[in-house]
């Protein structure tokens, strides 16, 4: 007994030592895990990771799910899917696999108070495993598998009317064809199935079930319709037409296109047309029918900042198809129809429109005016040149009064100007710019085109026939001018649309015009008819020398013209119902003919009190008389 006890104090404290040892040898080694590795036993769904570094156990984890395959078969057709598989750009699977090992080297550290060497040995005699989180993209698996897999099962095919025409008589025979059923995949269950492998990073073999493929239409649905069937198809032949293009569509095509479909009448079922054949039908016959959209140009010299050249967007025109199956089903199904079709055509918008080819958002014309100078000569016309290019490409901002004056700056020679003969304090003489009374006309009737607020114009005072026109050559009688002259008169106008506007100006021959571009606001500007009245007679008639004819050569400008008063209203409606309206009233002085006569330069001065009298050829009337 005694002895007995001498070996049980000896070998308890003995054990317990040893235990000891081994235990602190246990959690050392467990703790030495705690420098960047992941504690032994875990492992990322049902991976052993433990005791790797993130770094390793990210080339393992990532190795073996680049080794998964998946292998859907059915009969001797597979599918093979892996990680890298994908299906209208996108992957079928996509793994987590970081947010997993970010979770593995977490293990143990997730409660402070717990003791860490007594949780990690508990995890390396137990385990941990840890889910390697992933999406499956169901729906591009299970289209991927439809296009891959049912090649070789049965179709389904809808009951449908065998329509028949007899190409002696005309006759349509119609008959009703049985459906039959089909076979499709087990998406669902294959969907299951992969889960679970993928839960478990395995791969293999799956083997997929069939299921009946019901068709959606049958026998009783489609026979009640036969009889109507017959009676549509007779209604052809049609004759499609479009832009001047004719297609017989006839009474054996048409009846190939008549089906039973869902409908929403009581039945569920009603005839209509097969959209996808017609659609084939037209589409081959679209190409015609086509024209391209064409892209808005708008040029800008960057050192002045005008604009140098605008060119308007062009919408295209294709074939509406959508429009057009149902103008051809309208024809067939309604009896009042005619034989003839008008198919639906759509406009194509540009990639690039008039409003997003500028910085300021220019999208359209809001007004014009032109004018007619014809008989001008040389030197007019040079002047007229002059002032249109300075004034075309300028940018009036919303708010700003546009000064026709102030815009054509300093005339004179150094400008490119030449002299011409002006009227001046009842004289006719020779001045710099003779001639801008043409852009200064053609700008207000711009300003009025446009619908905008004229605060300063002034009539000439003589009628002036280059003013009486407009850019067509059209007559138009007096009461449209405006004449300019420096520091004034001065024609203004007043930009009240909200939206930048631009200048744009063009010679044409012997046409000028003015186009303001800019953002209507839904504004309409009505010009009423001149009224002339208070008319006097010319004077007689006036000889003005010059030595730019030959001696003694005769050269008539201006025909005589009466006096008169004249007067016409101007409207402008704008979007919110307002009217606005201002009479524009102008007196001219009677003006006799006028003559251009050469002389000689060396000949004698001529008396100053022998030019006095009616008025040269341009009439600038700068008095404003």
């Amino acid at each position: 007994m005694q002895k007995a006890k001498r070996i049980a104090f000896f070998w308890v404290p003995t054990a317990l030592f040893i235990f000891m040892v081994g235990l602190l040898a246990v959690s050392g080694f467990l703790l030495s895990s705690d420098s960047g590795q992941i504690p032994h036993g875990v492992k990322l769904s049902g991976l052993e990771v433990g005791g790797l570094t993130e770094s390793e156990a990210k080339v393992k984890l990532n190795n073996r799910l680049d080794e998964i395959r998946l292998v859907y078969q059915i009969g001797e057709d597979k599918l093979e899917v892996g990680r890298k598989t994908s299906h209208n750009g996108e992957n079928l699977i996509t793994f987590e696999d970081d947010k997993a090992l970010s979770a593995a080297l977490l293990v143990g550290k997730e409660r402070e108070h717990w003791p860490l060497p007594v949780e990690r040995l508990v995890i390396a005699f137990r385990g941990k495993n840890i889910h390697v989180p992933y999406h499956l993209n169901e729906s591009g698996l299970v289209d991927l598998m439809t296009s891959e897999l049912t090649d070789k099962l049965p179709k389904s095919n809808n009951a449908y009317l065998d329509l028949r025409v007899d190409q002696r008589t005309g006759a349509v025979e119609v008959s009703a064809v049985k459906e039959t059923v089909g076979k499709t995949i087990s998406a669902g269950e294959a969907i299951t199935e992969t889960a679970d492998r993928l839960n478990n990073l395995s791969g293999g073999v799956i083997n997929m079930t069939t299921l009946d493929d019901e068709p959606t239409l049958i026998l009783e649905n489609v026979k009640p319709f036969a009889s109507e069937a017959a009676a549509v198809a007779g209604r052809a032949p049609l004759t499609l037409r479009a832009k001047g293009n004719f297609w017989t569509v006839s009474r054996s095509l048409a009846a190939s296109w008549i089906t039973v479909k869902q409908a929403d009448t009581r039945s569920g079922f009603g005839l209509g047309l097969d959209d996808d054949k017609v659609k084939k039908y037209l589409e081959s016959r679209a190409d015609v029918l086509y024209t391209a959209p064409e892209n808005a140009v708008f040029e800008i010299d960057e050192e002045s900042g005008r604009v140098t050249r605008i060119v308007p967007s062009v919408n295209g025109e294709g074939l509406d198809v959508t429009g057009s199956i149902e103008a051809v089903s309208e024809a067939l199904f309604d009896p009042d129809m005619g034989k003839y079709v008008d198919l639906a055509l759509m406009d194509i918008e540009p990639e690039i429109p008039t409003e997003k080819s500028n910085p300021w958002g220019v999208k359209e014309i809001i007004g014009e005016g032109s004018s007619y100078f014809a008989g001008s000569p040389v030197n007019r016309r040079h002047n007229i040149a002059v002032g249109v290019a300075t004034l075309s490409g300028l940018v009036i901002h919303p708010g700003e009064d546009f000064s026709t004056m102030g815009s054509l700056g300093e005339i004179d020679g150094a400008s490119g100007y030449r002299q011409e003969q002006v009227i001046k304090d009842n004289k006719t003489i020779p001045e710099y710019g003779g001639g801008l009374c043409q852009i200064g006309s053609t700008v207000f009737r711009a300003a009025l085109s446009s619908g905008l607020p004229v605060p300063e114009r002034r009539n000439h005072s003589y009628r002036v026939s280059y003013y009486e026109y407009d850019g067509n050559g059209r007559y138009i009688g007096p009461g449209k001018d405006a004449t300019i002259y420096d520091p004034a008169p001065d024609m203004k106008f007043t930009n009240d649309t909200g939206h930048p506007i631009v200048m744009m100006s063009r010679i044409e021959g012997n046409s000028l015009y003015f186009t303001l571009w800019g953002v209507s606001d839904g504004r309409v500007a009505k010009e009423g008819p001149v009224t002339i009245y208070n008319e006097t007679e010319p004077p007689e008639k006036k000889l003005i020398e010059t030595e730019d004819l030959p001696p003694g050569v005769e050269k008539c400008t201006e025909h005589p013209h009466r006096g008169a008063s004249t007067v016409f209203t101007y409207t402008v409606t704008y979007p919110d119902g307002e009217e606005v309206e201002k009479n524009f009233y102008s007196h001219y002085k009677p003006w006799g003919e006028v003559c251009l006569v050469g002389i000689d330069p060396d000949a004698p001065a001529i008396e100053e009190d022998m030019i006095d009298g009616p008025p040269s050829a341009d009439a600038a009337g700068v008095t404003g008389e």
